[in-house]
């Protein structure tokens, strides 16, 4: 049996890129070359073009990826589909639901590089998106040389054959689908950004395509106000504002299907960012969710808010019921996962955070 090499690619922001490691496992003498990643962005792909270039011109290589949350770019799938055969894993279920909300996810992050006697693999963390490639804190495993009658081999071949029959192939059905639904859906990235790659590179809210938080009281004789973390407040600032106590800026919400003026400002006092929003959610008064108990989880103060930037002084609103906890907990982990979160109340664990 031939001994495997392993290697190991622990990425920084400060050290050598996981790009400049894929010469471990490329291979001119590839007679098939498999990939799935969970999401995709053209940036991830032209890095692996790049790293992997022997490998992807030996053979016509297949992808697996997945239209989850919209984080894979159209654009990317495009790309892939030009240099082989894509097909998007849960994509019946998604598209059966008109949603991008996954419930499993698609997670997987490897390339399998086949030879005719050995199989070289690279595994971890990285998703194919630059960031992921090139400066995210990311860990992954470099084996070669691995016999053909491994048990590890027969493992991923069965694997890869049931999730390949499962998936739905790539189609401009399909993708024009794809790109309808992320360009509305609250929980997507937001395609029109120049500068967007994908939800890692939100480094402040400010510059984040989407901002969330736990909601807190309801003021007001209407109990119509929402008080907000004050570091909510920096995102829905442009480049010349100011952000101090009683600053006030005039917003549009898009909630609920009506388009609505409101205002935002920085309370003396309280130090709260407050916004005067519609008096219902889903058909409830605010006033009807809120608890004087500061411990109740269903009350309003256990809510959750979600932001997502459209134009300048121009948002799409949703709030989640604490029963919508998939997606509540979902974009908590991923913030988590960016370190793109804070703490605003330990004692009723309000948190806040942007993508």
């Amino acid at each position: 049996m031939t001994k495997i090499e392993l290697g190991l690619g622990l990425q920084t922001p400060e050290s050598d890129s996981i790009k400049s490691l894929l010469e471990n496992i490329d291979s001119d003498e590839a007679e098939g070359f498999r990939a799935a990643f969970a999401y995709v962005t053209t940036g991830g792909v032209e890095h692996l073009k790049s790293g992997l270039s022997n490998s992807l011109e030996s053979t016509t290589p297949q992808w697996l990826v997945s239209f989850d949350y919209g984080y894979t770019q159209p654009e990317a799938v495009r790309l892939l589909d030009e240099i082989g055969s894509v097909r998007v894993v849960g994509a019946k279920s998604l598209k059966k639901r008109d949603s991008l909300n996954a419930n499993p996810r698609f997670h997987p992050k490897f390339v399998w590089i086949q030879e005719a006697e050995s199989h070289h693999l690279m595994m971890g963390s990285a998703n194919l998106t630059e960031s992921a490639l090139t400066r995210n804190w990311e860990s992954v495993m470099f084996l070669r040389s691995i016999d053909s009658d491994h048990p590890a081999i027969g493992q991923i071949a069965s694997w890869w054959e049931e999730t390949w029959d499962e998936s739905h192939p790539v189609t401009d059905e399909l993708l024009d689908w794809y790109e309808d639904i992320r360009e509305s859906s609250d929980v997507s990235p937001d395609t029109e950004s120049e500068e967007y790659d994908d939800w890692e590179v939100a480094t402040h809210p400010r510059n984040a395509s989407i901002v969330w938080g736990r909601l807190g009281y309801t003021q007001g004789g209407s109990k119509n106000q929402m008080d907000i973390p004050t570091k909510f407040g920096p995102y829905f600032l442009e480049e010349d504002d100011t952000w101090e106590l009683n600053s006030e800026y005039k917003l549009t919400f898009r909630f609920e299907g009506e388009k609505l003026e409101r205002k935002i400002k920085y309370h003396d006092g309280s130090h709260q960012a407050r916004i005067y929003l519609p008096t219902e959610t889903r058909g409830t008064r605010l006033e009807e969710l809120f608890s004087s108990d500061k411990f109740d989880k269903s009350s309003l103060r256990y809510y959750f808010a979600v932001f997502r930037r459209i134009g300048k002084y121009d948002y799409k609103l949703k709030i989640l019921p604490p029963e919508d906890g998939s997606d509540i907990e979902r974009m908590i982990e991923y913030s988590q996962e960016s370190g793109q979160i804070a703490e605003t109340d330990k004692e009723t664990d309000r948190l806040v955070g942007w993508l």
